[in-house]
């Protein structure tokens, strides 16, 4: 496995540790009393539970990672290294930017896309 997809796997890892079940809540012991309602409730808007976000917010991230590289190596010669600024940090950045150094010198090109189809927690 090489640096790039190791960096990928930990980042998509470190947004996705937000999946995992919270500590259960104790129940009340005490008895509650029960009000019966004269008119039905209108159902109101869920929201998302914090690991929802945590998972949407990982979601975005990697997809945008993996629609900015393909773009940024399809022209190398006119593309600046800041290119990858938005979706890599650290050693990812550094190697993305080896990578775009490395296409301009042999002039080659990058075609296609990737696709994230699914994230899930495990």
């Amino acid at each position: 496995m090489n640096v790039r997809t190791t960096a990928v796997i930990a980042l998509a890892a470190a947004f996705l540790a937000g999946c995992s079940e919270p500590d259960p809540t104790p129940v009340p012991t005490t008895p509650a009393t029960s009000v019966t309602p004269t008119t039905a409730a209108s159902p109101s808007p869920t929201s998302l539970t914090p690991e929802e976000e945590a998972t949407a917010a990982a979601e975005e991230v990697v997809r945008d990672y993996f629609e900015t590289v393909p773009r940024c190596l399809a022209d190398p010669l006119n593309t600046e290294p800041s290119c990858f600024d938005e979706v890599a940090v650290g050693t990812e950045l550094n190697d993305n930017r080896n990578s775009l150094i490395a296409a301009k010198q042999v002039e080659s090109t990058a075609s296609g896309t990737l696709e994230v189809i699914s994230l899930f927690c495990v």
